[in-house]
């Protein structure tokens, strides 16, 4: 299968991508502010964050580009054939350390369209947690 399989979206891809909008701001009210949630669509890799929370720790905003990273986090889980990466560390450009995992989000081909993409700092004083 290939992983970033470049056929045009329809519209049950980008309403399957819209309906994870939701996610990220529950997610992100669930487990704080110290907690970055970027809803990541594969139409485009150039601009492909088209929803975050809390962005401000890695100082990605909507349109940011994917990351090297979370392609190769996509890589593993398919090579696995699985859909949810395991839990990695990273440290933002601003030096936080970060524990991450990544979610591959599939259409009913079981394409991948998407990524859900979690990221903790854990430079936030327990307390905050």
């Amino acid at each position: 299968m290939d992983l970033l399989d470049q056929r045009p979206f329809d519209q049950t891809d980008f309403d399957i991508l819209k309906s994870y909008e939701a996610v990220v701001d529950g997610l992100a009210m669930l487990i704080g502010s110290h907690c970055e949630i970027v809803l990541h669509s594969l139409q485009d890799l150039k601009c492909s964050a088209i929803r975050i929370a809390n962005g401000e720790h890695t100082g990605r905003k909507i349109g940011s580009p994917i990351t090297d990273l979370a392609l190769r986090m996509l890589h593993d889980m398919t090579g696995a054939d699985s859909s949810v990466s395991k839990c990695y560390f990273t440290r933002a450009k601003s030096g936080v350390l970060m524990k991450s995992l990544t979610i591959a989000i599939r259409n009913r081909e079981q394409r991948v369209i998407g990524l859900l993409c979690i990221n903790m700092n854990l430079d936030v004083p327990s307390r905050r947690l």
